[in-house]
C-alpha cells in the first residue's frame, strides 16, 4: 500500500496539471508496480487525519522491530487539492491498471494572477532512529516545477567537543566508527534538488545531490503516434559525480498501446491496454525489457527480462495482478447488478454469441426490453439474451459511496457500488498479486478492504531456501470523511 506522502503528491500533481508519467523516472512504472511490489515485514499499523482542508497528519507504527513515524503535510494551491485522498482505498492500493492507460498531454494551468503559489510541504520524523525526511514541491510557472527532498539524521550529541571531552565520541581524525552509524553517521543530511520542465511533448529534469555532488539531467520526448492511437516515447539520462569522479548514462523507450500489442501490429484482437518499455545502460552493459498488459477486466500480466551483455548473466520475472470480488449475502432491489459472478472466481457465461463486458452492468429485469448500447464502436447488446444474476451491490474497488444511488466510475473504468457493510452486506474487495523470477524469488501479496480498514498480507520466499521466507501484515485505518 502507498504511504500518505505518495498519495498526497500524486493528488497534488493531478490537481495542478502535472503529468508524472511524462517523466523518465516513471518510464517503467507499470512493470515495476506489477513485479517489484513491497511485501510488509512484521506487523505495521498506520493512519491519517485531515484536520483542515489544507493540513494533514499521519502516523505509522511497526512492531518488529518497534519503531514509528509521525508526519505532517500542508498544501496551498489555486486548484482544489483534496487531502481526503489519503482515505481513498483506490489510491492507497498499489494498482497497476492506472499506469496502463494511454499517455495524455498535460493540461497546463493558466498564468497565475494571484500571489498564492502552488506548493506542497511534507515532513516526517522517525523514532527511535532519529531520522527526519522532508519534501517540498512548488510550481514556479505553468511549465516549471521545483522539488526538494531531504533525509537527515540528528547528531548523536549536540556539541562534538563536549562529547569528545566526556569520552563519548572518538578523537577527531580517528577511524573508529560506530557500527550502528556506518552507513549514515549522526548529523548526515541527504539533499536532492530537482528542477523540472514539461511541455505538450517533452519533459526535462535537472537534478543535484548535495551529499554526493552528483549532477544529473534526463528527458523524455514524444517521438511518434501510430494510427491506432499508440504513442512512442524515447528518453535518456546522464549524471556525473564530482566527489567520486564517476559518470553514467542510460537510454529508454516506451510504447503505450491503448488497444493492446496485437492491435498495434494490425491483428484483430480485443481492445486491452498494454505498455512495452526498455532501458539500456551502455557503460554497464545492462539491458531491461518489460511488457505489461491487461488480459481481462480483472487480470493483468507482466513479463520482464534482464540481460548483461558483458557477463551474459540474465534473469526473467513474471507477475500477475487479479482483482477479487465477492457478492453479498442479500439481494439488491434498488439498482442493477454489480457483477456477473455468483461468487469469487466463478463466471456466468452468457449463452449464444452474446458478448457481455463486465464493465457494463445489465439493467433490471423490468427494463430488459430496452437495448443497452455500449460506448465506442462496439455493437449493441441486448441483455435479455443473457442471464441476469441478482446480487447485493458490491464495492468492486473498495471506495465507498454516499448511498446506493450515488455511484461513480473509478480511474480504471470499473463501476463502484455502495460502502461495504451497509444494509448488512458482506461484500469485500481485494487484489491478489504474485511474482516469480528465474532466481527463485517468489512474492505473494493480498490487499483488501474490510470495515474501514485496508489490510495487506504478504509472503516473500526464496524457493531453493524456504527457511528465509518472511511474512508480514499491514493494517491501515481509513476514517470516515
Amino acid at each position: 500500500m502507498y504511504d500518505a506522502a505518495t498519495v498526497l503528491l500524486r493528488e497534488y500533481w493531478q490537481a495542478t496539471g502535472w503529468q508524472e508519467q511524462m517523466s523518465y523516472l516513471h518510464l517503467m512504472t507499470a512493470s515495476d508496480v506489477l513485479l517489484d511490489f513491497a511485501v510488509p515485514h512484521g506487523v505495521l499499523l498506520s493512519g491519517a487525519s485531515v484536520s483542515t482542508p489544507s493540513f494533514l497528519a499521519c502516523a505509522r507504527a511497526h512492531t518488529a522491530p518497534l519503531s514509528g513515524s509521525l508526519g505532517y503535510a500542508h498544501v496551498s494551491s489555486r486548484a482544489p487539492v483534496h487531502l481526503a485522498c489519503v482515505h481513498d482505498p483506490l489510491k492507497r492500493l498499489t494498482r497497476a491498471g492506472t499506469f496502463l492507460e494511454p499517455d495524455t498531454p498535460p493540461t497546463l494551468p493558466p498564468v497565475p494572477t494571484q500571489a498564492l503559489r502552488d506548493e506542497l510541504l511534507y515532513g516526517c520524523i522517525h523514532a527511535p532512529m532519529g531520522y527526519m525526511e522532508g519534501l517540498w514541491v512548488t510550481r514556479l510557472s505553468p511549465r516549471w516545477q521545483l522539488m526538494a527532498t531531504a533525509l537527515s539524521r540528528a547528531p548523536r550529541y549536540p556539541l562534538d567537543p563536549l562529547g569528545r571531552w566526556l569520552g563519548l565520541l572518538p578523537p577527531r581524525g580517528s577511524n573508529v566508527t560506530d557500527p550502528d552509524y556506518a552507513i549514515d553517521p549522526p548529523g548526515t543530511t541527504h539533499l536532492l534538488l530537482t528542477l523540472q520542465r514539461q511541455s505538450a511533448t517533452r519533459m526535462s529534469e535537472y537534478s543535484y545531490s548535495l551529499d554526493e555532488a552528483l549532477w544529473g539531467a534526463r528527458f523524455l520526448q514524444h517521438v511518434h503516434q501510430l494510427r491506432d492511437g499508440s504513442t512512442l516515447r524515447a528518453g535518456g539520462e546522464a549524471f556525473f559525480s564530482i566527489a567520486e569522479k564517476s559518470a553514467g548514462v542510460s537510454v529508454g523507450l516506451r510504447c503505450s498501446m491503448p488497444n493492446g500489442g496485437a492491435s498495434a501490429l494490425g491483428w484483430a484482437a480485443p481492445a486491452r491496454p498494454a505498455v512495452a518499455s526498455m532501458t539500456l545502460n551502455p557503460m554497464m552493459g545492462y539491458l531491461r525489457a518489460a511488457y505489461a498488459a491487461r488480459i481481462d477486466d480483472d487480470l493483468l500480466l507482466c513479463a520482464r527480462y534482464d540481460f548483461n551483455v558483458y557477463s551474459y548473466q540474465s534473469d526473467w520475472a513474471v507477475g500477475v495482478e487479479y482483482k477479487l470480488r465477492r457478492i453479498g449475502d442479500e439481494e439488491s432491489t434498488d439498482g442493477p447488478s454489480g457483477t456477473m459472478r455468483e461468487r469469487l472466481g466463478v463466471w456466468a457465461s452468457p449463452p449464444g454469441n452474446t458478448s457481455i463486458s463486465l464493465r457494463e452492468t445489465p439493467p433490471a429485469p423490468e427494463a430488459a426490453a430496452s437495448p443497452l448500447t455500449r460506448s465506442g464502436s462496439e455493437a449493441t447488446v441486448t441483455p435479455a439474451a443473457a442471464p441476469v444474476l441478482r446480487a447485493t451491490d458490491i464495492n468492486l474497488d473498495g471506495l465507498p459511496s454516499l448511498s446506493s444511488q450515488t455511484r461513480r466510475v473509478a480511474r480504471d473504468g470499473v463501476t463502484e457500488s455502495e460502502e461495504p457493510g451497509a444494509n448488512g452486506s458482506s461484500a469485500r474487495m481485494g487484489a491478489l498479486k504474485a511474482r516469480l523470477s528465474a532466481s527463485g524469488l517468489f512474492s505473494l501479496l493480498w490487499e483488501g478492504y474490510w470495515h474501514r480498514c485496508l489490510v495487506s498480507v504478504g509472503l516473500r520466499s526464496q524457493l531453493p531456501t524456504p527457511a528465509s521466507s518472511t511474512l508480514g501484515v499491514e493494517v491501515m485505518y481509513l476514517p470516515r470523511t
